[in-house]
This record gives structure tokens, sequence and C-alpha cells, in this order.
């Protein structure tokens, strides 16, 4: 289904019939976020938040009291949906012009941002510093990777054959072998200077 056929759906019903739209991103916001829009709410103010989920309901507005000579005083908010429920997000003035627009409506990120306390008692409404569309998870947020090699009489063409390969892609990410031998230990090296650009296929 499209983005407009689930809101569709959701407006009608209330709720997704057939399935939630973050239901296929599930294990990938277990692995890059590190709460859920409902978990906001018991973080300590000022807790650094990675969440997952589906950008809606955005609103644009103004500072009401702007500080004197203060050029930027749009500021943002909107729903970020996650599969355990719906929290209110601000992008501050402040954060606009350095992390660029909203997606738009609709997108299925990753925010990172800080908790914060509405009214010194509830701890939600988490600030926006950075957003990251899914097929850049990886390459943002992966700093290594690992590449398990089994010991047997094609071992060392195979790894001639992985060095190129990883040759062909060079960039920031470390890369670490993990070696299982014949009798069943395993042994992890480093790959010295190699490393590699992680991207979505």
């Amino acid at each position: 289904m499209t983005a407009n056929e689930w809101r569709f759906e959701k407006e009608v019903l209330g709720y997704y019939l057939t399935s939630h739209p973050l239901a296929e991103h599930e294990e990938t916001f277990r692995l890059y976020t590190t709460h859920t829009p409902a978990a906001v709410a018991t973080v300590p103010h000022r807790t650094e938040v990675v969440l997952g989920g589906m950008l809606s309901a955005v609103k644009f507005s103004h500072t009401k009291n702007p500080r004197p000579g203060t050029v930027n005083t749009k500021y943002a908010m909107f729903d970020l949906e996650g599969l355990d429920g719906i929290l209110r997000c601000i992008v501050w003035r402040k954060n606009s012009p350095k992390h660029g627009p909203l997606v738009p409506a609709d997108s299925i990120l990753v925010v990172c941002g800080h908790g914060r306390s509405a009214s010194g008692k509830r701890r939600d409404k988490p600030d926006r510093q950075r957003s990251d569309p899914m097929d850049q998870l990886a390459a943002r947020y992966t700093r290594g990777i690992e590449i398990r090699l089994q010991e047997d009489e094609r071992a060392v063409e195979r790894l001639e054959r992985l060095h190129e390969i990883l040759r062909g892609y060079p960039g920031s990410c470390g890369v670490q072998l993990l070696l299982s031998l014949a009798d069943g230990s395993q042994i992890s090296v480093p790959s010295g200077n190699t490393r590699v650009a992680v991207q979505r296929n």
C-alpha cells in the first residue's frame, strides 16, 4: 500500500485494517533506535533519544516573544507515529537552518533529539536535532562490519577475492574478520587500514 492509502484507511476507520505501515521496519528500528515513542515519557530531562516512526501532522508557527535581533522565529511541530504510540516533536528555530527543512509528511524515518519536560512534569516533546531517511541509516550509524569466514580448502582463495571486493568500496567503516577454524575455534582479526563504505543495495 502507498502512504496515502494507509492514511486514508486510518482516517476512515481510526486504525490500520491491513497492516501497520511501520511493521516492515520493526527490526530496523530495534537496531538503530534507543527508545520507542511511548518510552520517551520515562526518560530524564534532556536525555538524547533516537526514535523511529512515521512523520505526520506537521504544523509551523512563530515564537511569541523572540529575542531582539532574532531573524528566524519560525519553528515546527510534528507527530512521530511509532508502533506503540504517537509522540509530538518540536524543531526549534535554532535547529531549522542547521538541519534543513522537515521531510514530507508520511515519511518513515529515524529522528535524533533530546527529551524535554513539558510544564516541568511530563517528559515528552523531544526537540529534533537530526532526521535520517531509512535508506541512509546504515551509512550514518554503522561504525564497523564483521565478516565471517570458514576455514577450508578454499579459504585462501576467498580471502584474496574478499580483499579485491573491499578495495572496490573505500569508505570510513572499519572491517573485522572472524575466522572459524576447522577445530571449532574462532579468531577475530582486524583488517588493518582497510575501511569500506556501507551502502544500501
